[in-house]
């Protein structure tokens, strides 16, 4: 039986390296390689480069579970179960953010369950080395209840310094989970 865990991914980007959450079997753990999800048996790098050609766009990936909680909506308690995970995949060469791709992914009981997510917007946060904000980029709200597993539109493209890039995921204007990768030079 294979448990899934979580490990940290550290993938070059030109002069700078990301670094984040990826699910991993333990036996991957160990080995000292980092497998991304859909990409069994791979490296980051590998992952990013399926075809081998050697033209690789460097980039991360980072995933963090969000909690189960609950919310109302006209007079009705919505109760969202643990089971969905943030995800947040970055590509980019040396400071250099050429896209993101994020979104909301649930599995078990949270992914039947229908419109449970409403009103929902991501928000970027890019920060320096001190923890200080120094950029923010959100998302328009989506409004209207939806799906179990959604899209979330990427951030910009910029030029990022030495710090972090997060996620917020909301959900009727409160945070519900946030996802980070380090970003160093």
């Amino acid at each position: 039986m294979f448990t899934k865990g979580f490990i940290t991914a550290i993938a070059a980007v030109g002069g700078a390296v990301l670094v984040g959450a990826v699910m991993a079997t333990p036996a991957n753990a160990v080995s000292g390689t980092s497998h991304g999800v859909g990409h069994p048996g791979r490296s980051v790098e590998e992952a990013a480069d399926p075809s081998g050609s050697g033209a690789t766009a460097r980039g991360g990936f980072a995933s963090r579970p969000v909690g189960s909680f609950s919310w109302s909506w006209k007079g009705a308690t919505i109760n969202v179960p643990a089971g969905c995970f943030l995800n947040l995949s970055v590509r980019g060469s040396g400071l250099s953010l050429t896209g993101t791709t994020a979104g909301v992914d649930c599995i078990g009981p949270a992914a039947i369950i229908p419109g449970m997510f409403c009103n929902w917007s991501g928000r970027y946060q890019f920060k320096d080395t001190s923890n200080r904000v120094y950029a923010t980029e959100t998302t328009a709200v989506r409004s209207g209840c939806g799906q179990a597993s959604f899209h979330i539109p990427g951030a910009k493209k910029r030029t990022m310094r030495t710090g972090s890039i997060c996620l917020q995921f909301r959900n009727n204007g409160v945070v519900r989970g946030t996802t980070c990768m380090a970003v160093f030079k």
